[in-house]
């Protein structure tokens, strides 16, 4: 593994070395493993990016999806339990929380795992 780290550097080198001289500079090649650590800093960049870029869109669906669950419990569920009282309205808001406090007490601490 150290050999062929080495023969890549080796290669890369003289790879630049030739650019350097197809365009006429004189200056010494940069630092092989510079440009490496460069190269990798700036993938990890890139995938913390996409990984904040999804995690802000699960955000947003679940904000979407609890308004509109809002939404529907609000303009048809209400109605219907207030005509049967309020132990009818009680059980329908427990059983409406139910699904929100499984999610968020059981499945997401799993999901950032």
């Amino acid at each position: 593994m150290v050999n062929d780290e080495r023969n890549s550097d080796r290669a890369i080198a003289a790879f630049m070395s030739r650019v350097a001289d197809a365009h006429g500079r004189d200056e010494p090649p940069l630092d092989p493993m510079l440009i490496w650590l460069r190269a990798a800093l700036e993938r990890r960049l890139e995938r913390e990016q996409r990984a904040q870029s999804a995690r802000l869109l699960s955000f947003k669906l679940s904000v979407v999806a609890l308004g509109l669950s809002g939404y529907v419990a609000a303009r048809f569920t209400v109605p219907i339990l207030a005509e049967l009282g309020d132990v009818a309205i009680m059980t329908g808001l427990t059983l409406a929380a139910v699904a929100p406090a499984v999610w968020y007490l059981g499945f997401r601490p799993l999901t950032k795992l």
